[in-house]
């Protein structure tokens, strides 16, 4: 199998597994979104988080991009924009730059079989977004990538070490500097102090980070700044609700020691 996407710049390659066919025993769905669904699984007698896309998320070229059109076409813009080829193309510079360290460790893709589809649904109803609500759909297989499976979880809240702040900045410059834009930095998308989840990012060379571009869109008073600059201010505002969390619960537990001493005495 090729490595994916069919897109200029980096690509993830597919997971590599024992024997002809890919088994997979689906064990526990452990978190879902827009994206899609990520599901702990075995593969060859080993652990994974198997993280499945969603058709088509965000992938409606709105006029904002009709800029673009002459340099790039309306298909290729919607491939830029999938989930699926954002998060191989992200995982696809890490490994070519040797900054895999930068992320959670990612094993490669799978294009799911109907008999893995069975025995997912099997297991309960797939969640709205990943299932075929469009004929568009009815004959795209589920795609997935494999990634390292972290037995506390995968969300950091509230035990975000305060100590690893300075390196967590430090790891998103370096993903800027290899030319990664995560475009979705905030606490849901990290594993302590690492980025879980690139299914909004843009890896150079990508359309909507030509010069040209980002430059009309900063003019522009209805667009969101789509720059690493973002990423920095994302950043700062997950610290700012990461604190507040702390004051709210330190003043929650003030408030129970105190209430606990008045019936002491």
């Amino acid at each position: 199998m090729a490595s994916l996407p069919d897109l200029p710049g980096p690509k993830l390659h597919p997971f590599n597994h024992k024997g002809s066919e890919l088994k997979i025993v689906f064990l526990e769905s452990i978190d879902k979104g827009g994206e899609g669904v990520i599901w702990k699984v075995s593969i060859d007698d080993k652990i994974y988080a198997l993280k499945i896309f969603a058709f088509d998320p965000h992938g409606i070229v709105t006029r904002l991009e009709d800029r673009l059109v002459g340099r790039t076409t309306i298909d290729e813009l919607q491939k830029y924009r999938s989930p699926f080829a954002a998060e191989c193309r992200a995982y696809g510079r890490l490994k070519e730059t040797n900054k895999e360290n930068l992320s959670i460790k990612c094993y490669g893709y799978i294009i799911l079989t109907s008999k893995h589809e069975e025995e997912l649904r099997m297991k309960g109803e797939i969640p709205e977004g990943i299932d075929r609500r469009w004929e568009s759909h009815s004959n795209l297989p589920f795609q997935a990538i494999v990634k390292e499976y972290v037995p506390e979880g995968l969300r950091p809240w509230p035990y975000l070490d305060a100590s690893k702040v300075p390196q967590m900045i430090r790891d998103l410059n370096d993903l800027h500097r290899i030319g990664i834009h995560v475009n979705d930095v905030k606490e849901n998308n990290y594993l302590r102090d690492k980025i879980i989840d690139f299914g909004f990012s843009r890896t150079a060379p990508h359309p909507y980070l030509i010069p040209d571009y980002i430059d009309w869109m900063s003019m522009n008073p209805h667009a969101r700044d789509d720059t690493p600059v973002q990423d920095e201010e994302d950043f700062d505002e997950m610290i700012d609700f990461y604190n507040e969390m702390v004051d709210e619960e330190a003043a929650t537990l003030y408030v129970e020691e105190a209430a606990i001493d008045a019936q002491i005495r």
